[in-house]
């Protein structure tokens, strides 16, 4: 469990935490009451194909210099906070993930 509070955004540091091919689950907490939007959740990119998983859970970074180009907007996939959708899950060693384009959040708990 990891309790993610940050400000700012905008830092696309994409990023496996463990490389593990584990689901990640965010629960998503929004900085002010009844909010719709962007902002709480990071922002996701599916891999074509899953990386080979490491032998310890070590967090992989990739950089625009790594990948040799950027990720194609319409690749990432920009979840969106409200009622009924405090929740999101994914696999991580078959996805890449990010802080969102402008943090919304009064805080962000990892379950893995």
């Amino acid at each position: 469990f990891s309790d993610i509070v940050s400000r700012g955004g905008g830092d696309h540091g994409w990023h496996q935490d463990s490389g593990w091919d584990k689901v990640t689950v965010l629960m998503g907490f929004p900085s002010q009451d009844r909010w719709n939007g962007e902002g709480v959740f990071s922002h996701v990119v599916r891999l074509s194909h899953p990386l080979r998983v490491p032998e310890k859970p070590v967090p992989l970074v990739f950089n625009q210099a790594y990948a040799g180009e950027k990720i194609p907007e319409e690749c990432i996939w920009r979840p969106v906070y409200a009622k009924g959708r405090e929740i999101i899950a994914y696999c991580d060693s078959a996805t890449v993930h990010s802080a969102p384009d402008q943090i919304d959040r009064e805080a962000l708990w990892r379950l893995q």
